[in-house]
């Protein structure tokens, strides 16, 4: 059974795509509204994208820049919320954590992609 959950997480892992079509597919099931279970798949499989980068990263390049990424994340983050300050002088700090994972989830979509063909060009070649 453990090795069940550990083959799911890593195809989840390795195919995000799959885990947010997945997600989206039960939250329009459970919410009735597109745009709530947009963000449910959006918020949920981030992380899975993340990592996925993460790990193409380490394949393609043979290093890990999983603490760039983190760091990454840190900096739009505080640029998030010097931006919120400046405009309406009151930061939440729950609204911008979730405009940064989801500027997150747009950057790591579109990274997971560049790289995967990258990583298929690369092996072609």
């Amino acid at each position: 059974m453990f090795d069940f959950i550990v083959y799911i997480t890593a195809f989840f892992i390795t195919v995000p795509v799959v885990a947010t079509m997945t997600v989206y597919i039960i939250s329009r099931k459970i919410y009735r509204t597109s745009r709530r279970a947009v963000h449910s798949a959006v918020n949920w499989t981030t992380i899975l994208y993340i990592l996925a980068v993460a790990i193409e990263c380490m394949i393609i390049f043979g290093k890990s820049f999983l603490s760039f990424m983190l760091l990454f994340f840190l900096l739009v983050s505080a640029l998030i919320i010097t931006a919120g300050w400046k405009w309406k002088m009151e930061v939440q700090l729950r609204k911008t954590l979730k405009i940064a994972w989801r500027m997150h989830f747009l950057l790591y979509f579109f990274l997971y992609f560049v790289l995967l063909l990258i990583g298929v060009v690369q092996h072609i070649v």
